[in-house]
């Protein structure tokens, strides 16, 4: 084996601080700034300098054509992410759930559901290794929402 060199610890460390820099926000926008009548015009403003940055991306590199396929799924996929940062600023809003068991449970639910979705699709195989870590991520879940 041998080993894990620098430059491959990037991505998924650009992905830990991404994600809880974008946890926090979320957080912090659902606390001080806006209330629940005005989740979805938040997010409708994040989705929408999300497609601004999609399309300059497209129109700057000339082999990234769009279709009316990747339109199509872009838009199931936005509508599915809509629905979901709803539910997790609702979620944050209710006073008896804890941003530090939301999160978590948020995360945990998109791994969990995105191995169920590989396992389906794409044919992917479980190892011990891959189950074992789903239930302690399971379990750890379970210990911060009963402590």
């Amino acid at each position: 084996d041998r080993g894990m060199n620098t430059t491959e610890w990037r991505w998924p460390v650009m992905t830990f601080v991404a994600s809880g820099f974008i946890d926090t926000s979320l957080n912090l926008f659902q606390l001080f700034l806006v209330n629940e009548e005005e989740f979805a015009s938040l997010i409708t403003v994040i989705f929408g300098f999300a497609f601004l940055a999609g399309l300059v991306h497209h129109v700057t590199f000339p082999d990234k054509r769009i279709t009316k396929v990747s339109m199509s799924y872009g838009a199931l996929l936005g509508i599915a992410n809509f629905g979901s940062l709803i539910f997790l600023l609702l979620a944050l809003h209710e006073p008896q759930w804890e941003s530090s068991v939301v999160f978590p449970i948020n995360n945990v639910g998109v791994v969990a559901g995105s191995t169920i979705a590989a396992v389906i699709v794409f044919k992917e195989r479980m190892s011990i290794r891959k189950l074992g870590a789903i239930a302690i991520a399971l379990l750890s879940i379970g210990v911060l929402y009963f402590s």
